[in-house]
């Protein structure tokens, strides 16, 4: 799946969630790239995932600041832990939300 954020376009695929009586687990590959030739204010922009059951009754969001994309955190993506969407390619990207009200 293909998204377009200009100037920054976002592939996701292989998407997983996992559910247990703790935490939802959301993961997948992606890949973001951006266009170098087109100039955007991306101030305040943010780009949501979001997830609901489907009756409507439980759901949650993560937002990613557009500001967090460009800037490189090699400490953290070393580890596999960095909990933002950055600029290159991921493979296995964790979403992890703790609400024991999940299950239910």
């Amino acid at each position: 799946m293909n998204i377009d954020l200009l100037p920054y376009t976002l592939s996701i695929n292989k998407i997983n969630t996992w559910l247990d009586r703790e935490k939802l687990k959301i993961t997948f590959n992606y890949e973001l790239t951006k266009n170098l030739l087109m100039e955007t204010n991306t101030e305040g922009r943010k780009l949501v995932i979001g997830l609901e059951d489907e009756n409507g009754n439980k759901s949650f969001t993560r937002e990613f600041d557009f500001k967090d994309f460009d800037v490189v955190d090699s400490s953290s993506t070393e580890t596999n832990k960095d909990t933002k969407i950055r600029l290159g390619k991921r493979d296995k990207f964790v979403i992890e939300e703790q609400d024991q009200d999940l299950i239910f």
